[in-house]
């Protein structure tokens, strides 16, 4: 079985998809968007509420009330990836982490 490291993601749990991950653009491919470490995601996550409640701001009727513009029905979960870059959820493919990310998890420890 090959080695797999501990990423995290920013995912909404769908009825028909089950956890669905955003997408980042690397090298001109969309690859699934997750980060090395939790506090990452967190922040992607804050950013993502931050940009709601600016709509809800500037657009009352955007989402109704406040509660709704809060719940974005997101959150911060743990996933998997193997050394090929696969990520997984709950033993799921969910598509290749980006090269970037594959590197900054792969490559040794300096100290």
């Amino acid at each position: 079985m090959p080695p797999i490291v501990t990423v995290w993601a920013v995912a909404v749990n769908t009825l028909c998809e089950g956890w669905s991950i955003g997408t980042v653009t690397e090298d001109e491919t969309d690859h699934a968007d997750v980060y090395p470490i939790r506090t990452a995601a967190e922040q992607e996550l804050a950013d993502l509420i931050r940009d709601r409640l600016t709509q809800f701001i500037e657009d009352a009727d955007s989402y109704g009330d406040i509660e709704a513009a809060l719940d974005c029905g997101y959150e911060v979960i743990e996933a998997a990836m193997r050394d090929d870059g696969t990520v997984l959820i709950d033993g799921e493919e969910k598509g290749m982490a980006p090269p970037s990310i594959r590197l900054a998890l792969t490559k040794p420890s300096s100290h």
